[in-house]
């Protein structure tokens, strides 16, 4: 019997014990598909479209789940079907794990605006020019590695930033500090403001290899342009 014929048969409470391994068959079919979306939402960086897709992700587990207890305490479901779909439930779960965790931790990756409050409390406020430079893109740091025979991790060092009144060196500043993001094409511009003074910082989409660094920032954004003002 066919996947939709199980269902309509299931959907009007008949024979739906027979129909229980394509029921629990289209499930999974289902949840992969799901899995996937949320996989390849989660590359887009945008936290609302892959909160959505892991809502339905989990709703679809939780109408499973409560589908499939329904099936097994019926009595005239058979131990030994009891049994595979027990089992087919297991490995599911198993399978699902390794899938869907990446997935939500994609989805909370940094916008633009947390990305450069991310960047500068390592730049200024931690000085840690190595955790500063893994936020910066390969081309803009490998122009201050080429600055008066300067690396990176060592313009950090005496990196700061004034913004109005103010000397930007804690947390606590940039928390409170305003930032407005401009799109420009698939890029962003940053605008961290504060105590009457502002810097700009352009923000572009990591390439994969930038992503795929070792250690990484939590964001699909690196900074392009406006790094050498600190």
């Amino acid at each position: 019997m066919t996947p939709l014929g199980c269902a309509g048969r299931a959907f009007m409470r008949r024979d739906e014990h027979r129909c229980m391994p394509v029921l629990l068959a289209a499930f999974v079919a289902g949840v992969l598909i799901v899995v996937a979306v949320v996989a390849w939402l989660g590359r887009t960086g945008d936290p609302w479209l892959v909160a959505a897709a892991v809502v339905l992700t989990l709703g679809l587990l939780v109408a499973m789940g409560g589908r499939l207890v329904e099936l097994l305490a019926d009595g005239r479901v058979e131990r030994r079907r009891r049994l595979s779909a027990l089992a087919a439930a297991a490995a599911l779960a198993a399978l699902l794990g390794p899938l869907l965790v990446p997935a939500i931790g994609r989805g909370s990756l940094a916008p633009p605006a947390t990305t450069v409050r991310d960047f500068l409390g390592a730049a200024v406020v931690d000085r840690d020019g190595v955790s500063a430079c893994r936020y910066v893109a390969a081309a803009e740091r490998a122009r201050l590695d080429d600055r008066e025979r300067d690396t990176c991790e060592r313009f950090f060092g005496g990196a700061t930033l004034r913004l109005g009144r103010e000397t930007i060196d804690a947390n606590a500043q940039l928390a409170a500090a305003r930032y407005t993001v401009t799109a420009r094409g698939h890029d962003r511009l940053v605008t961290v403001s504060a105590a009457g003074g502002s810097a700009t910082f352009l923000v572009a989409p990591a390439s994969a290899v930038e992503r795929a660094e070792f250690m990484a920032p939590p964001t699909p954004w690196r900074i392009a342009a406006g790094v050498a003002r600190l």
